[in-house]
């Protein structure tokens, strides 16, 4: 579903970040030709000034951590003039990222979500709401299954999805989190879109997104088989982001706007 090969852009990439999601970039972008030059986590990040990134002649940054140090690592590796595709979950973008890329003259590409799989349900579940009419008996639910190690919860993608059907359902306000071993609210609060997220063993990502009528059962559901499909992802995204101009960028971006600029 990825294909990268095709452009012959080589990456200088600093990894910001060295956990699974870092380690599974790593091996993707040493097979895909590309280069790490440096590997950034907490006890070494000292050890890195924005002088000493700019010495290795590094081109991008990707940014995978953890939501209360992502916007810190990304403004870090702005100072060494370094554009940064971000996948960190657990915490919201502020909105005026977008004015301070292009005062800094930065680039920024950030998704709780680098499969296209998930972009693809996105897109589904807001053309099922725009369509469904407002008498029709039927309510939304989102279930989703991580890793016992997952730290966040709900999930950040879980969190855009119920975000995308509030926007585009007639009778949503808000979402609420229902953890593991809750029962779901009888009765449920009006306008309300439960997400009922559980931790199991080393699954890697299942998103399930269901319409439960009085008389039928809608559900779309993705998911993940292993990491490489996220870096994947990122890699395509980070090669896009090097050709498009200062601004903030979502995964959705690039398959919008397809042609880098002239």
């Amino acid at each position: 579903m990825h294909n990268t090969t095709t452009n012959t852009t080589t990456l200088r990439a600093v990894l910001i970040g060295y956990g699974k999601m870092g380690r599974t970039l790593h091996t993707l972008l040493n097979k895909e030709g590309h280069q790490v030059v440096a590997t950034i986590h907490r006890r070494n990040k000292h050890q890195y000034t924005p002088e000493k990134l700019k010495a290795l002649q590094a081109n991008i940054a990707f940014e995978f951590t953890e939501g209360n140090s992502a916007l810190e690592n990304i403004q870090w590796a702005w100072q060494a003039n370094l554009p940064v595709v971000s996948g960190t979950t657990g915490w919201t973008p502020p909105p005026q990222l977008s004015s301070t890329c292009q005062q800094q003259k930065t680039r920024l590409l950030y998704s709780p979500n680098f499969s296209v799989g998930i972009l693809l349900l996105r897109r589904a579940i807001q053309m099922i709401a725009r369509l469904l009419p407002q008498s029709y008996n039927a309510r939304w639910q989102i279930q989703e299954w991580h890793h016992k190690h997952k730290k966040d919860a709900p999930s950040g993608t879980a969190q855009w999805l119920a975000s995308t059907l509030i926007q585009h359902s007639q009778n949503l306000t808000h979402w609420q989190a229902i953890p593991e071993n809750e029962p779901l609210p009888k009765p449920l609060p009006p306008h309300t879109l439960p997400i009922l997220w559980y931790r199991e063993n080393e699954i890697f990502g299942i998103h399930e997104v269901t319409l439960l009528g009085s008389e039928e059962k809608l559900i779309l559901r993705h998911e993940a088989h292993n990491r490489t499909l996220f870096a994947h992802g990122a890699l395509l995204a980070a090669l896009w982001l090097l050709n498009q101009p200062p601004g903030f960028y979502t995964f959705e971006d690039v398959f919008n706007n397809p042609q880098t600029p002239a």
